[in-house]
C-alpha cells in the first residue's frame, strides 16, 4: 500500500488497513503482512514475524499473492523456523492456482531436491507449466530449466513452448539451435 504520495502509507492510511484487514478482509491482511514484511516506515518497522502473522491469514483465505510469500517466507526462514517442506507446501499450493514465482521455485526444488526428494520428472512438469503461462513465465522456466538436469530434448520443448507465447528470448534461443545444428527438435 502507498501513501497518497507514493511512499510510505500515512498513519490513518494504516489504521484504515488494518480495521480492513481485522475485519478479515484477505487482501487487506495481505498488504498489511508485505507492509510489516517490507517496513512501513519509522512508525511501523520491518517485522517479519508479524507479517507472517496476517499472510497466513490471507493465504488460509485462498490469497495466492500470500500463499506464495508464505512459502518464501519458509523458505528463507522469515518470521518463522526455516523449513523447506513447509515452503513446498505452500509453493504447491499458490503454483496449482498458477503463480508463476512459486511454478519456478517448484522447478529448482524439485532438480535440486531442497525440501522434497530430487525429482527431475517433477522439476519438469512445473517447467511445463510456468512455460505455458505467459512470456515471462516461459523466459524463466527456461532459464532454471537451461541451468540444470533437465535434457536437451526438453529444453527445446521448453523453448519452443515459450515461442507459441510470443517470448522474444525463446525465439532467439529457438533460432539458435536451429542454426547450431542441434538436432533436439526431431527435424532435419
Amino acid at each position: 500500500m502507498r501513501g497518497r504520495r507514493g511512499g510510505k502509507p500515512t498513519e490513518a492510511e494504516f489504521d484504515e488497513l488494518s480495521a480492513k484487514a481485522e475485519g478479515g478482509d484477505a487482501k487487506a491482511q495481505y498488504n498489511l503482512g508485505m507492509m510489516y514484511h517490507n517496513g512501513g516506515g519509522k512508525a511501523h518497522p520491518r517485522d517479519y514475524e508479524e507479517a507472517m502473522k496476517w499472510l497466513r491469514l490471507a493465504a488460509d483465505q485462498g490469497n495466492v499473492e500470500a500463499e506464495d510469500r508464505v512459502g518464501l517466507m519458509y523458505y528463507l526462514g522469515e518470521g518463522v523456523r526455516q523449513d523447506y517442506a513447509e515452503a513446498v507446501r505452500w509453493y504447491k499450493t499458490a503454483a496449482n492456482k498458477g503463480n508463476a514465482h512459486a511454478q519456478w521455485q517448484l522447478v529448482d526444488m524439485y532438480q535440486k531436491g531442497i525440501g522434497v526428494p530430487r525429482d527431475l520428472e517433477e522439476s519438469k512438469r512445473w517447467a511445463r507449466a510456468g512455460a505455458t503461462a505467459g512470456p515471462w513465465r516461459a523466459s524463466r522456466s527456461i532459464v532454471v530449466c537451461r541451468g540444470g538436469d533437465c535434457g536437451a530434448r526438453f529444453f527445446a520443448g521448453i523453448v519452443c513452448a515459450a515461442v507459441s507465447q510470443a517470448d522474444g528470448v525463446a525465439a532467439f534461443l529457438c533460432c539458435g539451435l536451429r542454426a547450431f545444428g542441434r538436432n533436439v527438435f526431431g527435424d532435419q
